[in-house]
Order: structure tokens, then sequence, then C-alpha cells
């Protein structure tokens, strides 16, 4: 990956009984991320099943998440998402190791290195 180049936003798939639903991470954490679902509201503790592709070493996650909190009401600018869109942060339901392994290894090539996030 190029320093140059931007990680966010992340290309993701949630799926539940209800079907499946395309969203972008627009920042992710150890405990979950935030997505950004366009017109789509989220309901809290809706579950998911979320698949997307690390953007380092192209390390494909697939890992159980659960909608904590919805901004609907979100007016200002963060990364890519525009006002009117719905935000809502995921957090991950006892991922695996290798999940955990992965996204602790993301987190440490972003904070050591000159990636934009």
């Amino acid at each position: 990956m190029s320093k140059t180049q931007k990680v966010y936003p992340i290309q993701c798939q949630l799926t539940s009984a209800e079907g499946a639903l395309s969203v972008t991470i627009v920042k992710m954490g150890h405990t979950g991320f935030l997505i950004n679902s366009l017109e789509k509201t989220m309901k809290v503790n809706a579950a998911f099943t979320a698949t997307f592709t690390l953007p380092i070493k192209n390390i494909f996650i697939e890992t159980k998440v659960t909608v904590f909190k919805t901004y609907d009401e979100f007016k200002g600018t963060h990364g890519l998402v525009n006002p009117g869109n719905h935000v809502a942060e995921m957090v991950f339901q006892t991922p695996s190791s290798d999940v955990r392994k992965a996204l602790v290894s993301f987190f440490a090539y972003l904070s050591a290195s000159q990636v934009k996030v």
C-alpha cells in the first residue's frame, strides 16, 4: 500500500435475516467501527454479520456485529459522510482469535506508518 493512499472508507456488507446491506466503514477501532449507511436507518441492538477486507494486506474479515448507537440526526461531516446520511456505531460480538489478530495487525500498521486515515 502506498503511503499516500487513504485507508478509509472501507466497503462492508452487513447481512441479517432481513437481507444484505452495503455500507462504508468511515472509522474503525478495537471494539467496533463507525458506518455510513446512507439513507438506511439502523436499529439499536440489531445483529448482523459484517464482511469486509482490511486494506493493508487484503485480509478478509467476517464477524458478528451489533448496532450500538445511531446518529440519525447527523448533520456534520466525518470523512465521506454527508449531512442527512445515517451513521451507526457497530460493536464486535466475540470476534474469533484470527479476526482479533488481523485487527491488531491493522491498527499497529496504521500507528507505525504515515498512511492517511
